[in-house]
């Protein structure tokens, strides 16, 4: 039992991950070091409760985070996933992927502990603006390109016939530009 809770410490210890810990009956919250880290904080240094956890959630997020979890506590997830911004000490937003899952039941069923992880994925999501830019804008004037006209013109024929709507383009070409 020793050899695998020691085990399972450097598992945690070696991974990147933060890991959280909901009673939901004395709603009781509990998170890593690691994810305090992540957000710029001392281990302790967050105080995180559940009466206080959405001052750390970008308020556009946070229906979406209640959703899921409401969702999957019903039963009707398997797991609660979701991408959501988060208020780090320095006062920028970070992006944190959070999985859970209820892991332990009262004798009735209903759910006891919510458990799960949480991963740092701002560096992905920062990669993926900066190919969505240099997909549909130049990069030296970060004008609009082809690309970009060709995909707005083909949502704009989308819409028009389903609307029922007529329009125009009028496209110029400036040769030897």
């Amino acid at each position: 039992l020793r050899e695998n809770e020691r085990r399972l410490a450097r598992v945690i210890e070696g991974s990147d991950q933060g890991f959280w810990d909901w009673n939901l009956e004395s709603n009781l919250f509990t998170v890593s070091p690691r994810f305090e880290q992540m957000l710029g904080y001392a281990a302790g240094e967050m105080n995180l409760a559940m009466e206080n956890w959405d001052a750390y959630v970008h308020p556009e997020d946070y229906p979406k985070v209640r959703a899921s979890i409401k969702s999957h506590r019903a039963g009707e997830t398997p797991v609660h996933e979701v991408e959501m911004r988060c208020l780090m000490k320095s006062g920028e937003w970070c992006w944190i992927l959070t999985r859970g899952r209820i892991v332990e039941r009262h004798a009735d069923g209903s759910p006891l502990i919510m458990s799960g992880t949480h991963t740092d994925i701002t560096d992905k999501k920062t990669a993926a603006r900066e190919i969505d830019a240099l997909a549909y804008y130049d990069p030296l004037t970060h004008l609009p390109n082809r690309r970009l006209m060709q995909d707005r013109l083909q949502q704009a024929l989308i819409s028009s016939t389903r609307h029922k709507h007529q329009g125009a383009l009028m496209l110029i070409d400036l040769d030897n530009f």
